[in-house]
């Protein structure tokens, strides 16, 4: 029997010092071996690289400090793993995320990402020592990088981060993945936990309604240079199959 492939998880951090214990913790927890575990620090001023650098099973990589699309990109440059996994240092994965989406690419051998749900948390006690969160709404189908698996070869096809785009960076690259028709499989499974708080780059809805509109506006200028006629339209999705 030939031996797991490794799969490369990259968290990358701004600030969060106090999140790593979690995060670590929900990689460790995964039903899967082997994995290299990168940390990405983006030019952190708190405790994160004091914190990081003692972890025996971690690699700690020192960044100046750019944004979270070129630290997501450096990560994916510097893995070495078959597969690309991506946890922000806020976030949590169920326990089983990992078996469940690579067991998926292995029974799908031309899909090059697997993309699961995403069950939002809210902040109920920021008072307490250790913040406390409680499930928030039904699970959403989101395009993130926290709820995904990648073939790593798919960032060859679909090409790099865009590090001008402030935020939503792995939106914009899942629209780029579906211009060029990577090969993709949604399923319903919960892989990721997104914890809402006071320190989420989403609160800032101004700059989020641009970003969002820019990430569109390229898009379609993208579709637009396809044809000459009407555009081209991005493939259709589907649950439980690839598109």
């Amino acid at each position: 029997m030939s031996a797991a492939p490794l799969v490369s998880v990259i968290i990358p951090i701004y600030n969060g010092a106090r999140f790593i214990a979690d995060a670590l913790a929900s990689v460790r927890a995964q039903n899967y071996a082997p994995l290299e575990i990168l940390i990405l620090d983006d030019g952190s001023t708190d405790e994160t690289a004091q914190i990081a650098q003692r972890q025996a099973d971690v690699r700690y990589i020192a960044l100046e400090h750019r944004g979270l699309a070129a630290t997501r990109q450096h990560g994916i440059q510097t893995a070495r793993g078959e597969f690309i996994a991506f946890l922000d240092v806020d976030d949590l994965w169920s326990h089983d995320k990992l078996a469940r989406q690579i067991m998926l690419l292995h029974e799908n051998p031309a899909t090059l990402i697997v993309n699961g749900y995403t069950q939002l948390l809210r902040l109920v006690d920021a008072r307490a020592s250790e913040w406390r969160f409680e499930k928030w709404g039904e699970p959403i189908l989101a395009f993130s990088f926290g709820s995904a698996l990648f073939r790593r070869k798919v960032f060859t096809l679909v090409g790099a981060l865009d590090d001008t785009q402030l935020m939503a960076e792995d939106l914009d690259w899942f629209l780029r993945a579906r211009e060029k028709n990577a090969p993709l499989l949604l399923h319903t499974d919960v892989t990721q936990f997104y914890r809402r708080h006071t320190r989420n780059m989403s609160n800032n809805i101004n700059l989020g309604k641009q970003q969002l509109l820019r990430m569109l506006q390229k898009s379609l200028t993208r579709r637009g240079a396809y044809s000459e006629s009407n555009g081209m339209p991005l493939p259709a999705l589907s649950l439980g199959g690839q598109e």
